[in-house]
């Protein structure tokens, strides 16, 4: 069957079925559906589902531009996404998104970005796309699982009370802009993005990479950094009274630039060597077990952090101890 558009509206139903179809457009508004099957038989330009409440439902349609949109309340429904997916001001609760990844085999080129802006989304939830964009929007599960190795996920403009564990096979970055983090997170993924972040509990950073300079982010006291490589180094960060074990602080002369670092514990940490055009930074009060200071210039080495070490002279190190047992 052949259709120039579905348009449902102000409409109530149950066990609607729909296959072997090919429609230009399908439009739901203001409509209660409920145990639906649109079939993977079915084609369309575009689905858009508006002002309406979907329980059950199995949008299996295969359609270029899926919207979902104007407080519409999807519950244990599948969206089959081709390329385009837009979500704005909605809710899905556990919803899946099966039969993505098989549309999109023959097609490796493509990079897929679903944009989900004010909206939430309850329940576990598993992404097989390539990249996914989040605009003050909300996970309310405790598992975001992405299917695709080296994918992404961008997170703006959010008050976050919890972040879901995040699951990939491969590696998986993630990236924070204007976030505020309202309660204790923990992140174990790549960080390729950090700015304008306020952290108003400790959090902790377990195996992750910043691959570009973290900036003016202060970091509540008690807060936890386990092998973590901050690949550009740090500039303007606050960082009192937290915890660093096996970490990297950078390399080069601005890796630790106008920092204030005081009472922190620094655990077999690797820090850059410091030259005359070096700017300052306080690490008053820390203490240093086993850390060591890295040059990565043409003849690559490491040294034995000593308080009163050439290389570490633009530093504020008042009060400092080191493994041996120094002190200023």
């Amino acid at each position: 069957m052949i259709m120039e558009k579905i348009h449902l509206a102000n409409l109530q139903i149950k066990n609607l079925c729909l296959e072997n179809s090919h429609v230009k457009k399908i439009e739901i508004q203001r409509c209660n559906l409920v145990d639906c099957d649109l079939s993977l038989t079915v084609t369309a330009g575009e689905v858009r589902i508006s002002n309406s409440r979907l329980e059950n439902v199995q949008l299996g349609v295969f359609s270029m531009v899926t919207s979902v949109e104007n407080s519409s309340q999807l519950i244990r429904c599948n969206l089959r996404v081709v390329e385009e997916l837009f979500v704005s001001d909605s809710e899905l609760d556990a919803c899946t998104f099966k039969g993505s990844d098989e549309d999109r085999k023959d097609r490796p080129g493509n990079l897929f970005v679903p944009f989900f802006q004010q909206s939430e989304l309850h329940g576990d939830v598993t992404l097989p796309f390539d990249k996914v964009v989040c605009e003050e929007t909300y996970f309310h599960g405790k598992l975001l699982r992405m299917t695709k190795g080296g994918s992404s996920i961008s997170l703006k403009r959010a008050r976050l009370r919890m972040l879901p564990r995040i699951d990939c096979e491969g590696k998986i970055n993630l990236s924070l802009e204007d976030c505020d983090l309202l309660d204790p997170c923990c992140f174990t993924v790549n960080l390729t993005a950090y700015k304008g972040i306020h952290c108003f509990k400790p959090c902790e950073f377990l195996e992750v990479e910043f691959p570009s300079k973290v900036c003016e982010i202060n970091f509540p006291k008690a807060s936890r950094f386990y092998n973590v490589r901050f690949k550009d180094g740090l500039e303007a960060c606050v960082a009192n009274g937290c915890r660093f074990e096996y970490c990297n602080l950078g390399y080069g002369q601005e890796a630790m630039a106008n920092c204030l670092m005081t009472q922190c514990n620094f655990q077999a940490c690797r820090f850059p060597f410091l030259e005359d055009g070096s700017p300052v930074s306080n690490f008053a009060g820390s203490n240093f077990v086993n850390c060591r200071i890295q040059w990565s210039g043409p003849f690559a080495h490491e040294e034995s952090f000593v308080i009163n070490s050439h290389w570490l002279r633009k530093w504020n190190l008042a009060g400092c101890t080191v493994s041996d047992g120094q002190q200023v």
